[in-house]
């Protein structure tokens, strides 16, 4: 989900790497060089967090929550 279409070759090296990589000493490395570019270069800052609470009757089948918000799958739900 890249909504400000940010590009960096290491980037993609790195999560490419840490992606098919079977040493996990190997991918905690790939991960720690990774957060470290995007500390520095901040691609995304946040800049803003919601915090919500939703209630929903207890026969509503929800699914999983999601990050983008508790109705943004409003079309799976069902009701028992």
């Amino acid at each position: 989900m890249d909504h400000n279409e940010y590009s960096n070759p290491d980037v993609d090296s790195l999560i490419e790497s840490a992606y098919v990589e079977t040493d996990e000493n190997q991918i905690k490395e790939d991960y720690m060089k990774l957060q470290e570019i995007l500390a520095d270069e901040m691609p995304t800052p946040a800049l803003y967090a919601s915090y919500e609470l939703m209630a929903v009757n207890k026969r509503i089948v929800t699914g999983k929550p999601k990050i983008y918000g508790m109705t943004v799958n409003v079309q799976d739900w069902d009701i028992k």
